[in-house]
């Protein structure tokens, strides 16, 4: 059975990485008096004197704040003691207090917090003796920062309000300011952000009244760290492109790389990884080249953060070690712990507990021993993380007990409330539910006091899962509306891609609802709430393009009457599936698995039916599950080869069968090839074996384990809904999958009688119902000009084939060219009286300019699954590689992207054919299957026809004529692809050879 990793939900969430994972880049640490600008806030030096020792101490202060600056933060320390031993001896109080303060900083940066504490009251005491009220108020301020960095934050707060006194009443605007700024961090640190946001807003005002670009730079950075910390990202996102705008035009390259490095956490914690990792590359090589080793860690640390998010943990691990080893070689202690931590984090990813455990234990140590209780407490809530991966509950409550203790000590709401929530899951995990209400709903009062809305969010619904276990199915129901309507508006204002990733986390609060309507025989709510819950950003983009006014109020989730309405509309039969999981365990451990399946039939008189079958005897009985069980069928039917084929060579095991056999004649088995001869060996009973040429046989693997396949997927999706679908063949069914289901090949199931569905209906699919009624608006929406103008139809056939590496880390090899395919476009081009382009004419600059004029695309050419280019969409469509140098880059010359289509603007399109491999499938995401399909639906067109499989050269050439027959005498697409599907078995009869293709959208 295949392995998942447990997405990150009600339970788990509040067990969450990146609560208790280290933010490297420390988007908070952008200090204000002292550490906020290393150079312009902490250091105030001597001006030069003619006295020799006193120059020769200004020179070795200078010293060390260079070496500062690029982290010899040793070669400092060296260098600030030499410069105070001889501003001693000279009684020069001021360069001995400066002197003391730069030591704070550097033992401050090193992590080493008691020790900055003490250089900075030593410094204090000497400013107070000589009554420089100025470098009073900034050693205030460093005594603050040092606090804020161990986590005390009531202390830090207690300084910075007195140096801020001391600024308003010497009247320095500058230091005002920065105590100002230094508040607010320390309040962002006890998780009060609307208060940070008030001291910020005071303290961008001053720096904007004295044009202080760096200080006003400062304060947009830690106003987006307020924002993101509350889960608004879009505004984040805009106050940090403001202070990366003000710290470019200042040339402060550290405060752009600090810009670039919260940036990159935010599209991170999106999801958006692609762009967060060049955001954290932008920032690694700024503190590269400005030798900035703290930062140079800290942005590799945070680019081993996002390989652990996508789940390559040997990238992961490469950048935390980076990490550590520079932590290490600059004596950055606290550097080192968080990578230490980060390592752990990324063992527990790969189930190694011990070894996370490790790691952590070790981060711990570290911790206690600078006495950072920030730090421990991050420490100990990913021990008990840990724990609660190897199932041993009670030791992860020690270790959550623990990191609440000391989140409450140095009053961090928001880590107190994260505390709460993991005990709340453990005592869930341990079915102590009333025990789990209480730490869930003391965590909800947080949230909600310090307007923490993902925090509060999550909360509601692991009360709405809990109470949903004790059975009280009102309160739950009433509690996961409320984190519904809690987490949907933070998916406000992001772009597609960010909104999907969003939407992932938010799942399961709409999966387990469904499960509390069921069970209360709510069965219509509950399928309101299945079609709310899927494909909301494929919806919203949809609906917002389709609009004519872009303020327009996004587009609300359907209810009963109106999916009735839109089943009416479509004259047709919708089939919408819910794959339920639940939580299991198993050996002591919670897994999560499959558990049932919802179905709802609507029809378009507006009757609707709700069934359901149970999915643990797969892989309770069977050891397979729902998803495994489409994989296998895919394999069977041709999904494992890579492109589009023309024939294949024999292997041992093959079933195969003589040429001209009838459908139902069980196949043989292969038991020797001998190339040489081109002859198989086959056994036709055990003990009866004959040689057979390679021209006498079929290979026909398919026969009994696709077969076997379809007859099970028809059992699980069809046979509990047989009666209420309709009996016409020229009705249609329109099914609404979900997650691997959207690889279902629906033409190809059969019933125990070996009937395909394709006999008995005509099928479409569809992501979600409302994508449905957007699709037909898009239909609408488009001209009226005859689809059989020569210049309206668009056809591309085998194209000079561009380079791809067969494997990762392969050199690229050219892809293998598609004759049959330029038979097929030629075909097809002569049908509607236009030239096809083909060979080294069918380049994406040739292609693209003709995409937007054409009423029909017809792309026949190989097609590319991979996440391409790197962007949030996989899959590409091969075309000819442009002459040298006019390719956009070597590593997408002759590819056209899913995100490139994506972008384009197709109004005139009305059909798009991709008659290529596998252009059906792509990444699966609550939001729908995230590939080719949805980008050509995303560019304007209602209707596109794709492959869940490499499909066979000749047979596909065949499929496609006869679609495009049917097409040009009836404009029903789902006809005439069911008609072409037909005429194709009954001269291929194996499923692998017509069943591929399916049309997503509108059939008008």
């Amino acid at each position: 059975m295949l392995t998942k990793k447990r997405p990150l939900g009600f339970v788990a969430f509040l067990a969450v990485s990146t609560a208790f994972m280290f933010d490297l880049a420390a988007p908070f640490f952008t200090p204000q008096v002292s550490a906020q600008s290393r150079d312009a806030y902490r250091y105030r030096i001597l001006a030069q004197s003619n006295d020799a020792r006193k120059a020769e101490a200004d020179r070795l202060l200078q010293q060390g704040i260079e070496q500062f600056q690029i982290s010899q933060f040793d070669a400092a320390l060296q260098s600030f003691q030499e410069a105070l031993d001889i501003y001693q001896a000279i009684k020069d109080r001021q360069g001995e207090g400066k002197s003391l303060g730069n030591l704070g900083n550097a033992y401050n940066m090193m992590g080493d917090y008691p020790k900055a504490i003490e250089y900075y009251e030593r410094s204090l005491k000497i400013f107070q003796e000589t009554k420089d009220r100025e470098e009073k108020s900034i050693a205030l301020g460093n005594l603050g920062l040092a606090y804020n960095m161990m986590g005390d934050y009531p202390k830090a707060i207690e300084y910075h309000q007195q140096s801020l006194k001391i600024a308003r009443e010497i009247k320095s605007r500058q230091v005002e300011s920065n105590a100002l700024g230094n508040l607010g961090l320390a309040y962002y640190g006890l998780g009060d952000y609307p208060k940070a946001i008030e001291y910020h807003q005071q303290s961008l005002k001053i720096a904007r009244e004295i044009k202080s670009r760096q200080v006003e730079g400062n304060a947009l950075n830690n106003f987006g760290n307020a924002y993101d910390s509350m889960g608004d990202y879009p505004k984040a996102i805009e106050y940090y492109q403001q202070s990366l705008k003000i710290a470019r035009e200042i040339k402060s390259r550290e405060g752009e790389g600090n810009a670039l490095n919260n940036l990159g956490l935010t599209y991170s914690r999106l999801g958006d990884y692609p762009k967060a990792i060049d955001y954290h590359q932008q920032s690694l090589k700024i503190a590269q080249e400005i030798k900035d080793r703290k930062g140079e860690g800290q942005s590799l640390g945070a680019l081993g953060n996002i390989y652990l998010s996508m789940g390559d943990y040997p990238k992961a691990i490469e950048y935390h070690q980076q990490s550590l080893k520079i932590a290490q070689e600059i004596k950055d202690r606290e550097g080192e712990g968080n990578a230490l931590g980060n390592l752990g984090s990324v063992y527990s990813g790969l189930r190694d507990d011990p070894k996370a455990i490790d790691y952590h234990q070790q981060s711990l140590k570290i911790a206690r021993e600078i006495k950072s209780p920030q730090g421990e407490h991050i420490s100990l809530g990913n021990l008990g993380l840990a724990y609660s991966g190897l199932g041993d509950y009670p030791q992860a409550i020690e270790y959550y007990q623990q990191s609440l203790k000391i989140a409450r000590e140095i009053k961090s709401p928001q880590g107190e409330g994260i505390s709460l929530g993991n005990l709340g899951n453990a005592y869930f995990s341990l079915g102590d539910y009333p025990q789990a209400i209480e730490y869930h709903q003391q965590f909800l009062k947080i949230a909600q006091e310090i307007k923490y809305r993902e925090g509060e969010g999550y909360a509601l619904n692991n009360l709405g899962l809990t109470y949903q276990k004790i059975g009280n199915l009102q309160l739950a129901e009433s509690t996961l509306q409320e984190g519904i309507k809690v987490l949907e508006p933070l998916r406000g204002g992001l772009k597609d891609n960010n909104k999907i990733t969003i939407f992932e986390q938010q799942s399961r609060a709409y999966r387990t609802l469904q499960q509390v309507l069921i069970a209360q025989n709510k069965t219509d709510a509950a399928l309101e709430i299945a079609e709310r819950g899927r494909a909301r950003a494929f919806v919203e983009l949809l609906a917002s393009k389709l609009s004519d006014n872009p303020n327009e109020q996004l587009s609300a989730p359907p209810n009963i009457d109106q999916i009735k309405q839109i089943a009416f509309a479509q004259n047709a039969t919708l089939v919408q599936y819910s794959i339920i999981p639940d939580d299991f365990k198993i050996e002591g451990k919670e897994q999560w698995l499959e558990s049932q399946l919802y179905i709802w039939v609507i029809k378009p008189t507006g009757e609707v039916t709700f069934r359901k079958f149970d999915l643990k005897p797969l892989w309770q009985k069977q050891n397979t599950s729902l998803e495994n069980t489409i994989a296998e069928t895919l394999i069977s039917l041709g999904s494992n080869i890579n492109t589009r084929s023309s024939s294949s060579s024999f292997e041992v095991g093959d079933l195969v069968k003589p040429n001209g056999a009838f459908d139902r004649d069980p196949p043989w088995k292969v038991v020797a090839v001998d190339r040489q001869n081109q002859t198989v060996k086959i056994q036709l009973t055990p003990g009866n074996e004959q040689n057979r040429k390679f021209t006498e046989v079929t290979k026909v693997s398919y026969a009994y384990a696709a077969n076997k396949k379809l007859q099970q997927l028809h059992k699980i999706l069809i046979e509990p809904i047989a009666d209420s679908l309709p009996k016409n063949d020229r009705d249609r069914v329109i099914f609404i999958p979900q997650g691997s289901l959207f690889f279902v090949p629906f033409p190809a199931l059969q019933d125990d009688n070996r009937n395909y569905l394709i006999d008995k209906y005509t099928i479409q699919t569809s992501p979600s119902i409302q994508v449905l009624d957007l699709t037909r608006k898009q239909r609408q929406k488009l001209s009226p000009t005859p689809q059989n103008s020569p210049k309206s139809v668009l056809v591309v056939g085998n194209p000079i084939m561009p380079e791809v590496p067969p494997y990762l880390g392969k050199p690229p090899t050219k892809l293998r060219s598609l004759p049959y395919a330029e038979e097929e476009a030629k075909q097809v081009a002569q049908m509607f009286d236009t030239k096809a382009i083909i060979g080294n004419q069918a380049t994406k600059s040739a292609i693209l300019p003709l995409l937007p004029k054409a009423r029909i695309i017809h792309l026949a050419t190989h097609g590319l699954l991979d996440d391409f280019k790197n962007g949030y969409i996989p899959g590409a469509i091969a075309l000819a590689p442009e002459p040298l140098n006019k390719g956009k880059s070597e590593g997408i010359n002759g590819w056209l992207t899913s995100s490139e289509i994506f972008d384009l603007q197709l109004n005139n399109t009305e059909l798009v054919v991709l008659s290529a491999c596998d252009t059906g499938r792509g990444k699966i995401t609550g939001d729908g299957v995230i590939g080719l399909s949805r980008s050509w639906i995303s560019a304007g067109v209602p209707s596109v026809v794709v492959s869940l499989w490499s499909v066979d050269d000749d047979a596909t050439k065949f499929l496609m004529g006869e679609f495009y027959q049917q097409l040009k005498n009836n404009s029903d697409k789902a006809s005439a692809l069911r008609d072409a599907m037909l005429a194709t078995r009954r001269k291929n009869p194996e499923p692998k050879y017509w069943a591929a293709f399916t049309l997503i959208g509108e059939t008008n």
